[in-house]
């Protein structure tokens, strides 16, 4: 049985350039069904991931800070979820620096 995963990407961080071989990573590991980018979109309109959810069917998801329970950077939140959820079913693979 295939392993559904949500990809969540950190678009402050990491490069749209990088969405190929962040698909094919996540094509050994499972069926992605949810691909988010996160990131100031406002600011700074990332335009490289404009395209990118433009063409390949990404969602994209405005934050102003990516800062996560407690005023810890999000890296830390959202690794520390990863590390609950690892070994169960739908599991998630951030994509993060």
């Amino acid at each position: 049985m295939a392993r559904s995963l949500a990809i969540l990407i950190d678009g402050e961080n990491i490069p749209a350039r990088l969405l190929l071989p962040l698909r094919q990573k996540v094509a050994t590991l499972g069926t992605p069904t949810l691909w988010q980018v996160f990131g100031d979109f406002i600011s700074w309109p990332h335009p490289e991931w404009q395209d990118a959810a433009r063409n390949k069917g990404i969602e994209i998801r405005h934050v102003g800070a990516l800062v996560g329970p407690g005023g810890r950077p999000a890296f830390e939140f959202v690794t520390h979820i990863d590390n609950d959820v690892h070994s169960a079913p739908g599991a998630f693979l951030p994509a993060l620096s």
